[in-house]
């Protein structure tokens, strides 16, 4: 994902958490989920936002995303 497409994953969070931009944060964020396409990462937040009352830490986003591909893979096989 490109960093405009990671922008609007973080609008997405700061907003659903009620939260103000860190660009530190931003940056190590966008350094370790940018490896992940757009729909993989958003579909991760998605599921973190509508489960934890709490803003995610980038593992926890990794984490989704991982989990989200071996249900996929599951269904699939």
């Amino acid at each position: 994902m490109n960093k405009e497409e990671f922008g609007g994953i973080i609008v997405y969070l700061n907003s659903a958490y009620d939260e103000q931009p860190d660009k530190a944060k931003m940056s190590v964020y966008f350094d370790l989920l940018g490896i992940y396409d757009l729909d993989k990462a958003m579909k991760a937040v998605k599921a973190w936002v509508t489960s934890s009352p709490f803003y995610p830490k980038v593992s926890d986003i990794i984490n989704r995303s991982e989990e989200h591909t071996s249900e996929l893979q599951s269904h699939l096989n």
